[in-house]
């Protein structure tokens, strides 16, 4: 059976849906404005990231992404990032934690709250992203 054609009244959706899709740019956008100065620093970094991974065929866009490139791409932000901060890192082996005496939390080498933040903004940043490219790619 043919497909049915799309009756006249349907046609004038996709202007609607465009003016939401860019509505909802904006809004994210004045969002990002509201983000504290560590988190927008750390958003220029991830979205230059992605405008690199911004291509047909990319793993950004695949079912299910790489997560040791994911890994890659967090750690070279990272590195980029972390001599501006006052970190808590060290090795997971204290001899006062072995005798079980309460000490302070050690955390392996980029596991701390800016390898965290970084990794949530990137894959928000990666969500939007591949939202927008299903979006896109329905029109034509």
């Amino acid at each position: 059976m043919p497909p049915q054609p799309m009756p006249y009244y349907r046609a004038f959706e996709f202007p609607m849906d465009f003016a939401n899709e860019r509505e909802n740019d904006r809004d994210m956008e004045r969002l990002k404005e509201m983000y504290p100065d560590v988190a927008r620093e750390i958003l220029q970094y991830v979205e230059e990231e992605c405008d690199k991974m911004e291509y047909e065929g990319s793993m950004m866009f695949d079912e299910q992404p790489d997560q040791v490139q994911l890994e890659r791409i967090v750690r070279s932000i990272y590195d980029r990032m972390k001599d501006r901060f006052e970190l808590p890192e060290g090795d997971d082996t204290d001899e006062a934690m072995a005798m079980n005496q309460e000490t302070r939390r050690r955390y392996p080498p980029g596991a701390n709250w800016l390898g965290d933040m970084i990794q949530v903004i990137l894959f928000q940043e990666m969500h939007r992203r591949r939202c927008r490219h299903r979006n896109c790619r329905k029109w034509y």
